[in-house]
């Protein structure tokens, strides 16, 4: 007896059935990235006010010793006895430009730092010159809520400008949190200060109020 094996014919995938995969899945893609995104920047928004945390006991400390209110116009007075140099750089700033920053680093022999310090000197000094509002003074009527440290790398991508522009920017994720260090030593975060980058004394100043 003969037994014949019939051979299962298997059909390949159509052009069309393809394409339709691969639009789901770019769909999806275009869908979840944002979730993803946001998800991650608010993960790192978290690790930057522990940073912060750090920072605020690192100037205490420093303000302790020295007896003064007043605190480094640069995070760089405070290392390496107050501050470690791990904690120049905002996480999420390393995240997207590692690289990048790394270089910077090189350049600045390791004393580059991505957050911004209210020097109530400089300030008060440029203010003065100009007639505006005082750092100090804005101190005064802000008390323990004044910001003295604060970042904003979560607003925009990192990038390296040949030229320092005098004119504001838009924020890339005006939705996300500037993270402040008052004080008082408390690290929150604040929806305030526009949706511009500031790059002049007097949005330094505006900011000081707002934040």
């Amino acid at each position: 007896m003969i037994r014949v094996c019939n051979k299962t014919n298997r059909q390949a995938f159509s052009l069309i059935e393809v394409m339709v995969v691969i639009s789901i899945i770019a769909t999806l893609s275009a869908l979840l990235y944002p979730v993803v995104s946001h998800s991650l920047r608010r993960t790192y928004v978290t690790s930057c006010q522990s940073q912060l945390h750090q920072i605020g006991q690192a100037i205490k400390m420093y303000q302790a010793d020295y007896q003064s209110e007043d605190w480094p116009c640069r995070l760089s007075a405070l290392a390496p006895q107050y501050l470690s140099e791990s904690l120049y750089v905002c996480p999420w700033a390393n995240r997207v430009a590692g690289g990048a920053i790394s270089r910077l680093q090189e350049q600045w022999k390791g004393k580059w730092i991505s957050y911004f310090v209210f020097c109530r000197r400089g300030l008060d000094d440029l203010a003065n010159r100009d007639g505006s509002i005082t750092f100090t003074e804005i101190m005064m009527e802000r008390g323990e809520r004044t910001p003295m440290v604060i970042c904003r790398e979560h607003r925009e991508p990192f990038t390296i400008r040949s030229n320092y522009p005098i004119v504001p920017c838009a924020w890339d994720f005006p939705e996300a949190p500037v993270v402040v260090l008052r004080k008082d030593g408390s690290v929150d975060l604040s929806m305030k200060g526009g949706t511009q980058c500031h790059f002049t004394f007097r949005d330094t100043l505006a900011d000081a109020w707002e934040l």
